[in-house]
């Protein structure tokens, strides 16, 4: 019986996969794992410029998989408590250096994986940071159960997700380059697999 659901925010048509001629990763502290090119577990601050770029209000993903672009307007609907909680915002920058007005990167504290059924499902772990490669197909729901006490939730994608009983009273709707989907926390996963877990890296 799946009793939980959780409300998905993701862009939708052309995103910043396509958006963007050049990206520099501005980081000191080596968080991009090369390997599996995702950001490498843990919670830290992430910092891009950008040379060109198209982004589509209110949510945008990078280039990179697992890193989120976000409207900080669009953030504070979801309650100013829950982003300070949940989130850890970076600075995204344009050609000249300076701040997109208006515009955040995103680390969530709290990251899942979306789920998808047994066709063509498959996981690994990156042997070089301990990330969770992941892939699937929809329709997509959450499991294991997330932590109740998170309110805004990250997606390996990079995109977003909380609880319905905080979005539904927000009447965020679907519109052109936005998506809204709802997602379930089944009893069991459909894809045949257990929970998602890997070994710290060697070394590490």
């Amino acid at each position: 019986m799946t009793t939980a659901h959780y409300i998905h925010f993701f862009p939708t048509g052309p995103n910043g996969c396509s958006s963007y001629k050049h990206v520099d990763v501005l980081s000191e502290e080596g968080w991009w794992c090369r390997v599996c090119s995702h950001p490498k577990p843990g919670n830290y601050r992430i910092g891009f410029q950008v040379q060109e770029t198209r982004l589509i209000p209110p949510i945008s993903n990078s280039p990179f998989e697992g890193v989120g672009f976000a409207r900080r307007d669009f953030l504070s609907l979801l309650g100013e408590e829950n982003v300070e909680r949940d989130l850890i915002l970076g600075t995204l920058t344009g050609p000249d250096g300076r701040p997109f007005e208006g515009w955040v990167t995103v680390r969530g504290r709290h990251r899942v994986v979306l789920r998808g059924g047994s066709k063509h499902a498959s996981w690994g772990c990156c042997e070089a940071c301990g990330n969770v490669s992941y892939f699937g197909m929809p329709p997509y729901y959450l499991w294991p159960a997330p932590d109740p006490g998170a309110r805004i939730l990250q997606t390996h994608w990079g995109t977003l997700a909380i609880p319905a009983d905080l979005a539904e009273p927000l009447g965020i709707k679907p519109k052109r380059g936005f998506g809204v989907s709802r997602l379930t926390v089944p009893d069991k996963p459909r894809d045949g697999f257990g929970e998602l877990t890997c070994p710290p890296p060697a070394g590490g």
